[in-house]
């Protein structure tokens, strides 16, 4: 039996595609946008913690220079404390003195005291690598803090997990002159006059700096005696090795999805460690430089 065209059944609502390419768009849309603000949004992150770590490596060596120049300084009093030494030595030893007391006033006025209180020239060299270990520690600290303020105005120093040297190192003698010495110790009255040495203070306007305080004395004088020191002529550098570990923390701002959902900024932290290495203070050698520790 013919069928009438008139009968033929309708397509029905489910099998037309039409716009079905416009729902995907509007479905992906919006995760296109979250995946351009998530990818905007990881860039500012790593181009952050690049930054973070650019001034953190700045500042680390910044301070560990400091410090270097610090050691520098006690490696150069070092030369002074071996010439003060020396000359302390040939004057004990440049003739015989008129008493054990004179040999004594010359011997004082090169090792009397304590470094940290000073009379004679030995110790007050020595108070000045103390105080420049001192000094440059603190000096260290502030250069850090600055070159981190300067650069990253909102980044913080996590003091917990950042250590700096204080003092810079610890001091221990090292190296010593031997020294031996004569003078002349009861008198004798019909003894020829014998030339002998006296001691007085190298500054006093008689001598109107000129001299270094030895001065002859014809004194009628018998029975030598001799005496010995030890004056200390070199420092050595012990105790832990001198170095810097700097932790800095910085928040990330403007991050699209941490506004988008509420959440707090995401903080982000670099570490470094640096130490002044290449110089030698019991050796006298004031290379220290700055270098960073892998």
């Amino acid at each position: 039996m013919a069928v009438c065209p008139d009968h033929r059944p309708l397509p029905g609502i489910m099998d037309d595609e039409t716009g079905g390419a416009v729902l995907v768009v509007v479905f992906l849309i919006p995760v296109m946008i979250l995946m351009i603000l998530l990818m905007s949004d990881m860039g500012k992150v790593v181009f952050s913690k690049i930054r973070l770590q650019a001034v953190t490596d700045t500042a680390i060596l910044s301070g560990a220079a400091v410090q270097a120049a610090g050691l520098n300084e006690v490696a150069d009093l070092n030369n002074e404390l071996l010439k003060e030494a020396r000359k302390c030595k040939a004057i004990l030893q440049s003739g015989i003195w008129y008493g054990f007391g004179h040999a004594t006033r010359a011997r004082t006025f090169f090792t009397a005291g304590s470094p940290r209180t000073p009379q004679g020239v030995l110790m007050y060299i020595r108070k000045y690598q103390l105080d420049a270990l001192d000094d440059y520690a603190a000096a260290a600290i502030r250069a850090v803090r600055e070159v981190v303020r300067t650069n990253l105005p909102d980044a913080v120093i996590n003091w917990g997990m950042s250590r700096f040297s204080q003092p810079l190192a610890r001091l221990r003698e090292s190296r010593h002159e031997q020294v031996r010495y004569r003078y002349y110790t009861s008198p004798c009255d019909g003894c020829p006059p014998i030339p002998t040495l006296l001691w007085f203070t190298p500054d006093a306007p008689m001598f109107s700096g000129r001299h270094d305080g030895r001065v002859y004395f014809m004194a009628l004088r018998v029975g030598e005696a001799s005496g010995q020191i030890r004056i200390c002529s070199s420092m050595a550098k012990s105790g832990p090795p001198t170095k810097i570990r700097l932790a800095v923390e910085q928040p990330v701002e403007d991050l699209f999805l941490a506004k988008l959902l509420r959440v707090p900024e995401p903080i982000i932290r670099s570490v470094a460690e640096a130490k002044p290495a290449g110089g030698h203070i019991r050796d006298r050698k004031p290379y220290y430089k700055a270098v960073l520790i892998n």
